[in-house]
C-alpha cells in the first residue's frame, strides 16, 4: 500500500495529460453541440485548461493527503471513492466554467450552466476513467521512478 504521497512530477503528468487530453477531446464535441466553430471553442477550452491545471493540481495533491491521513491506498480506491473524487473535482470547476462559458461563448446564465453541467457529466466520466488508469500504474513502479 502506498503510505506516502505521489510525487509532485507524477501528479504534474497526471494533471498535464487529463488536462490537455480532455481540452483535445471536448473542442470538437462542444463545436458539435454548440454548432460553433471549432476555433471558438478551442480557444475556449484552453482558457478552462489554463485556468483547471493548477485547481485540479492541488485538489488531487489534498484529496491524496485526506485518504493518507485516513489511513487508505492512494491506488486501491473503489468505484465509490472514484466517483466521489470526479464529482468534487467537477463540482470546484463549475464555478469557475460558467463566467468563462457566458463571456467567451456569449452564453446566457442558464445556457453557460447548462453548458458546464454537459461538460461536467463528459469530464467527470474521463476523470473517472483516467484515474483508474493512473492508480494501476504504481503496480509497475512509475510513480516510484520520479521519486528518485
Amino acid at each position: 500500500m502506498q503510505t506516502t504521497l505521489r510525487s509532485p512530477i507524477f501528479r504534474a503528468i497526471f494533471v498535464l495529460v487529463i488536462d490537455i487530453s480532455l481540452m483535445v477531446l471536448m473542442t470538437p464535441i462542444l463545436s458539435l453541440v454548440l454548432w460553433l466553430n471549432s476555433d471558438i471553442t478551442g480557444r475556449f477550452m484552453i482558457v478552462v485548461s489554463l485556468l483547471t491545471i493548477p485547481i485540479h493540481f492541488v485538489y488531487t495533491y489534498l484529496f491524496d493527503r485526506m485518504l493518507l491521513r485516513q489511513g487508505r491506498s492512494l491506488y486501491e480506491r473503489n468505484f465509490r471513492l472514484r466517483a466521489i473524487h470526479a464529482l468534487l473535482l467537477e463540482a470546484i470547476m463549475l464555478p469557475v466554467i460558467v463566467p468563462i462559458a457566458m463571456h467567451m461563448l456569449d452564453a446566457g446564465f442558464a445556457k453557460a450552466v447548462f453548458l458546464s453541467l454537459f461538460m461536467a457529466v463528459l469530464m467527470g466520466a474521463y476523470n473517472l476513467f483516467m484515474n483508474k488508469a493512473f492508480d494501476s500504474q504504481e503496480e509497475v513502479g512509475i510513480d516510484a521512478h520520479f521519486q528518485r
